[in-house]
């Protein structure tokens, strides 16, 4: 008798344990290092060049910013998504049309830092640039260099918020992403742009399409395909000289991207990934 009831009272224990372990949540929980994990977050953001095959990039004024900024300052977005951002510098000049008409042929948007003394000049075109989808950009007024600015209030009001008022009254909305000509700035400037509820974007990919003496469009191609990563920004330009080459490139390097399941985005959807 004394051994049923034990029995008993054993299995009535057990049970309240089963219901006791089912109301209760045994989730683990998450720590910094399972997040990234799961969400394959980048350890490392910085720009590539030729030394990154052999592993020896240095870290650079805009690495250390990207880590000191990081909500605010960006070279690459954060996760290892198959997502790359077409950007274009300089404009918007007479390639803009070429490089728009090759974008929507193949149904890609791209992000466009804009001077304020081209825009000045092609009003309409950025209001078309605009309405078709396509993330229009601040890239100062004159495309001066930030370092020769010693007053960050003046740079504020004559290169960023003069090319912001412009952009505003040509598109209905106010750019909230800045790329500073050469990428060139300081952390006096950074944060004044913070200040501002401003993000500074720099790139991960150079194309050096800037170089007159090397941007051949296979030289800009095989630049923007050789140092291929997720969520890279690539730094192109529509403005500021020949940029023939570029477009012509354009092609290879849509099509390369895409052969690998990229999708093309713009800048904004990169660095609000994560």
């Amino acid at each position: 008798m004394f051994t049923r009831k034990l029995k008993q009272l054993s299995f009535l224990l057990f049970s309240l344990s089963i219901i006791s372990c089912q109301q209760r949540d045994f989730s683990p929980e998450i720590n910094q290092n399972t997040l990234k994990k799961s969400h394959n977050i980048k350890t490392r953001l910085y720009i590539r060049n030729d030394n990154f095959i052999a592993g020896k990039i240095p870290v650079s004024h805009h690495e250390k910013r990207a880590q000191k900024y990081s909500k605010n300052y960006f070279i690459e977005g954060k996760t290892t998504s198959k997502k790359v951002a077409l950007t274009f510098d300089d404009g918007p000049s007479m390639y803009t049309t070429k490089i728009i008409n090759k974008l929507n042929s193949y149904n890609i948007k791209a992000t466009f830092f804009m001077v304020g003394t081209a825009i000045k000049k092609h009003p309409e075109l950025v209001k078309s640039i605009h309405q078709q989808g396509h993330l229009v950009a601040n890239h100062s007024w004159d495309h001066s260099n930030a370092n020769e600015h010693q007053s960050i209030e003046k740079y504020w009001e004559n290169q960023i918020l003069a090319t912001n008022d412009l952009l505003e009254k040509i598109t209905g909305v106010v750019p909230k992403l800045f790329r500073p000509p050469f990428g060139s700035t300081t952390d006096k400037k950074v944060e004044k742009l913070i200040e501002k509820k401003m993000k500074t974007v720099i790139w991960s990919i150079d194309t050096q399409d800037w170089n007159d003496d090397t941007n051949t469009t296979k030289n800009i191609a095989s630049l923007a395909i050789k140092h291929i990563h997720p969520e890279s920004i690539i730094l192109m330009h529509d403005g500021g000289g020949n940029r023939q080459g570029t477009v012509n490139a354009l092609d290879e390097i849509i099509q390369h991207y895409r052969q690998l399941d990229y999708q093309f985005v713009t800048v904004d959807e990169i660095i609000n990934s994560y």
